[in-house]
């Protein structure tokens, strides 16, 4: 399923924006929320355009660099 391959109707109650994809025979599909149907379409941008994630855990970082020697460390 590529999101962008679909089809969408926004509506507007009061207001309040949402979306429905457009089925088979134009039938709408279930009401999306707004933040939710961008969510959706910053999903898809991202799968096609991030190819790496990188986990930093800064806690453990500081403490690899908090064990590293030196200058001070050193007895003459």
């Amino acid at each position: 399923m590529n999101v962008f391959e679909d089809r969408y109707v926004r509506i507007i109650v009061n207001s309040e924006t949402f979306y429905r994809e457009i089925g088979e025979d134009n039938e709408l599909g279930a009401r999306i929320a707004e933040v939710d149907f961008n969510t959706i379409i910053l999903d898809a941008v991202y799968s096609d355009i991030v190819t790496d994630e990188l986990l930093v855990d800064l806690v453990q970082v500081k403490t690899i660099i908090d064990r590293m020697p030196n200058i001070h460390d050193c007895s003459v």
